[in-house]
């Protein structure tokens, strides 16, 4: 017992420091269907406790705990919208993790300068069968996130991330664009 309650107060750990701290990073999103060549995007992102931004391509995405920002570059468009909570999920693979964890069977393994968190979900209202999280050891910094559904795998690789305990805006503010508030 003494084993799992260490396992769960690491990773737990993990998402409690993200509550607490900005995390900051270039990201590689990869998706991967199962017949398909795998879709890789590269990009900037930030969070702290569901708080997030997302500059990928030519689109920003940035929730400031209320209200959802999602810029398009190509159209010149500022979508506003209050996200319902499964939106949020949709949109925010660390905040999914953590969520599923909440009631999963989770497994723990070290790998090098990693520890690898594996999460089987307990509840069938995800669709997500499987989460692997790894967890650079000493810096609690996040490697990479990986969610295993049906037909699809979404891997969220973070590359050369640094934690923060500035607070960052998570808004977007365009001028001269489109405004489609949809609040």
């Amino acid at each position: 017992m003494k084993t799992i309650l260490i396992l769960l107060s690491s990773l737990f750990s993990f998402f409690v420091q993200l509550e607490n701290l900005t995390l900051q990073s270039d990201v590689q999103l990869t998706v991967t269907h199962q017949q398909n060549q795998p879709m890789t995007y590269v990009g900037t992102f930030a969070l702290r406790g569901e708080c997030f931004y997302l500059s990928m391509l030519s689109m920003e995405a940035a929730y400031d705990g209320q209200t959802l920002y999602v810029y398009s570059e190509d159209t010149q468009e500022l979508t506003l919208s209050n996200p319902t909570q499964q939106e949020l999920l949709e949109t925010n693979p660390i905040i999914l993790a953590k969520q599923i964890a909440q009631n999963s069977a989770i497994t723990e393994r070290v790998s090098g300068d990693k520890t690898i968190y594996t999460i089987v979900p307990n509840d069938t209202k995800w669709q997500v069968n499987q989460c692997i999280v790894k967890i650079q050891t000493l810096t609690m910094l996040p490697s990479q996130i990986q969610l295993y559904e049906n037909e699809r795998t979404t891997s969220l690789t973070f590359i050369m991330p640094t934690y923060s305990q500035e607070a960052m805006e998570f808004k977007i503010d365009k001028n001269d664009v489109f405004i489609n508030d949809l609040r």
